[in-house]
């Protein structure tokens, strides 16, 4: 990541008045300005990602493709991602951190729409089609359940999702609803299979907790 840059105040502006006289305008800085360019460039480069990702799959993303479709220089790449696998986990951070605020917010009215919504968006995802199509081997690595940062984090956000439905969010709640979503990145099914498959499992859920709550009470 290249240093910040130095922090350089313009002169105030004004406004209003013979003269110049009037209110002070908003001081600006070279600093923010250039967080505002770091922001554009690695939006743009995960945006790129995920083109080239549907287009060719994993083994064949390179910095350099990335830089191109993104409009970008290859060393401005580098002072967002130290190489390719830091980009994919910062693009597989952010699929996950928005696909869980997008059904945390459907969870509050109904668990059911909630589920149906993560289903649908894994299987039609651009990236997932793309390795479905191009890698299907490595797409069955990458949706086995696993003990690294990223399923944590899917982990945090499924029992976040739980807890916005009113639910108990247990373990085992997490793991049937995180298998039954990814298992769609592989057999995406239709709209009709999902949406029946979705009040099945959200049933399961509230029954795994309710058993949980009644065990609790008769103990």
């Amino acid at each position: 990541m290249s240093t910040t840059a130095q922090l350089q105040v313009d002169a105030p502006t004004r406004s209003g008045g013979p003269g110049g006289a009037g209110q002070v305008g908003p001081v600006r800085s070279a600093r923010s300005r250039a967080g505002n360019a770091m922001d554009r460039g690695r939006g743009a480069a995960l945006r790129a990602a995920r083109t080239v990702l549907a287009e060719r799959g994993v083994s064949r993303l390179t910095m350099s493709l990335v830089a191109t479709r993104a409009g970008l220089a290859k060393a401005t790449m580098y002072n967002h991602f130290r190489d390719r696998h830091d980009l994919l986990d910062a693009l597989l951070a952010e699929e996950i951190a928005t696909a869980g605020a997008a059904a945390t917010s459907l969870a509050t009215g109904d668990l059911a729409t909630a589920l149906a919504w993560a289903a649908t968006t894994m299987a039609d995802h651009p990236a997932v089609g793309g390795l479905r199509r191009v890698e299907p081997a490595r797409l069955v690595v990458l949706v086995g359940p696993g003990d690294g940062p990223h399923w944590a984090a899917a982990r945090a956000q499924c029992s976040g999702v739980l807890r916005a439905a009113g639910r108990g969010g247990t373990p085992q709640d997490v793991a049937l609803v995180l298998r039954w979503v990814t298992s769609h990145a592989l057999s995406p099914g239709d709209d009709t299979s999902r949406w029946d498959e979705a009040n099945r499992v959200a049933a399961a859920v509230r029954t795994a907790a309710g058993t949980t709550a009644d065990t609790v009470a008769s103990a």
